[in-house]
């Protein structure tokens, strides 16, 4: 007896744009929540690397590894810049010795190269630095002691090219700072993060509506660091 034949087909050319349409729409309908869920993802993980490299150095002033330390954020053309620095103690007491206006000028102890007026015959910059740029290209440290992050898709607060370094000591008395982290003579305790694109290449500080996605990171004097979000509909920062 002979088998009966299966009645096979594919799918007919109405069937299959069916489907087409069916997936298209369902497609328009979940990229926008995709995309705004991308976007935060991206600020967020960037906000949270930037939060434990301040707190990671912090910990290297407190255990003694560094007497004291810096952290240098960077608004490049390109990309978002943080570096960690310390000093030894041998260094730093150099520093105190011998630096003119070390103990009364905030921008003297915590500028970026640690080779400004006052540092001739001493050893230049600082004992370990996160990342060194050379060449229009970083070179990153292998001492884990220090750290560098680098992100193309975040910015900061600051015009481009534009840079901010805060300085931390074992009990605050070295607190310092300098470029766009210090006011006339005023300390500037954090800065914002929010999303890099064509027509944002900093964040509006004075127009938070502006962006969607904003985090800001902040710090005190004793390098106890914090992480907020900006909540839009209820116009407040959020702690993370």
């Amino acid at each position: 007896m002979q088998a009966q034949e299966k009645n096979i087909r594919g799918f007919n050319l109405l069937e299959l744009l069916v489907v087409i349409v069916i997936i298209s729409i369902m497609s328009a309908v979940a990229y926008p929540s995709f995309s705004s869920w991308k976007s935060e993802r991206e600020v967020r993980n960037a906000a949270t690397k930037i939060k434990n490299l301040f707190t990671n150095i912090n910990s290297q002033v407190q255990n003694g590894s560094f007497a004291f330390v810096q952290v240098e954020v960077t608004n490049e053309f390109d990309d978002l810049a943080i570096i960690s620095k310390g000093l030894n103690m041998d260094t730093l007491t150099q520093r105190i010795r011998k630096v003119d206006n070390w103990n009364t000028d905030i921008t003297v102890r915590c500028d970026a190269d640690q080779t400004g007026t006052g540092y001739t015959g001493l050893s230049d910059g600082w004992d370990e630095e996160g990342a060194i740029r050379e060449e229009g290209k970083w070179s990153v440290s292998n001492n884990l002691q220090v750290s560098f992050l680098s992100f193309d898709d975040v910015v900061a607060n600051f015009d481009t090219k534009k840079s901010g370094t805060i300085c931390f000591s074992k009990d605050g008395t070295w607190y310092s700072a300098d470029g766009e982290f210090e006011s006339n003579t005023s300390i500037i305790e954090g800065f914002y993060v929010c999303n890099r694109t064509a027509a944002i290449t900093k964040c509006d500080a004075d127009s938070l509506s502006k962006h969607k996605y904003v985090f800001q990171i902040n710090w005190s004097r004793f390098g106890n660091v914090n992480m907020e979000k900006w909540n839009i509909k209820k116009n407040e920062w959020v702690q993370q």
